[in-house]
């Protein structure tokens, strides 16, 4: 049974999720990487990081339950850096990677939007790599309401904006 009839997506999960079946997807938009770091890290030094700097510390990352494909997102861009990477924590909200980073318990890869969170102790830098992030969005494809139709056209047109 249907619930939704779009959702905005972040990353889209793998294609062996259970709940992505039957769903048509759109990418709507493509964000830069931030580097989140402890305000009292030494790298915040820097103007841009490399993620291979990044390889001897923790990561907080989203939680695969609530956001599906985090992990292997952050997994990837840690394997294309040449390192694997440590997760310490996982986290439901965005609030919740601000915390553990604000408190010096790991650093995280995010979606240049999330600066726009700003939160205490916490500080953005660019990635150095020129890694990107895309954005979907994603709804039923038995759905063909006029109405969703005309939201999805909305949408995309709108989501360059959200850069």
């Amino acid at each position: 049974m249907r619930k939704i009839d779009l959702g905005f997506v972040g990353l889209r999960p793998p294609s062996e999720h259970p709940h992505v079946s039957g769903l048509e997807w759109e990418c709507v938009a493509h964000h830069e990487v931030v580097v989140v770091l402890p305000a009292k890290h030494p790298l915040v030094k820097s103007r841009k990081i490399h993620i291979l700097d990044l390889k001897p510390l923790f990561f907080v990352t989203m939680s695969e339950e609530g956001h599906p494909g985090s992990r292997r997102w952050l997994n990837t861009l840690c394997h294309e850096a040449g390192f694997t990477s440590r997760i310490l924590q996982d986290v439901e909200l965005e609030s919740g990677i601000m915390s553990f980073v604000a408190e010096g318990l790991g650093v995280t890869l995010a979606r240049e939007p999330i600066k726009k969170l700003p939160h205490a102790g916490v500080v953005f830098r660019p990635s150095a790599d020129s890694a990107k992030s895309e954005y979907w969005i994603a709804w039923h494809r038995e759905n063909v309401s006029k109405a969703l139709a005309q939201y999805i056209r909305i949408v995309k047109e709108e989501a360059p904006a959200w850069d």
